[in-house]
């Protein structure tokens, strides 16, 4: 989280000698994305299998639950 957001953006800007662009984001086009090849064909089972070994591989924690757990909106 950036703390004065706005107003450092605005800033830097103005000392670049234009307006601050606030309202749009830049949008990335990877040369290669492997990402989207990796697990495909995966079922949804054995990817959070692979999502769990790799939480306990970086030593983070893993809690699944199921959509009756969840808070209600």
């Amino acid at each position: 989280m950036i703390y004065n957001r706005e107003k450092m953006l605005h800033n830097i800007s103005k000392n670049l000698g234009r307006e601050a662009n606030t309202t749009t984001t830049p949008t990335r086009k990877w040369k290669h994305a492997p990402q989207w090849e990796v697990y495909r064909g995966y079922t949804q089972k054995q990817l959070v299998d692979i999502l769990a070994e790799q939480c306990s591989k970086i030593h983070t924690d893993f809690i699944q639950t199921s959509e009756e757990y969840l808070p209600k909106r």
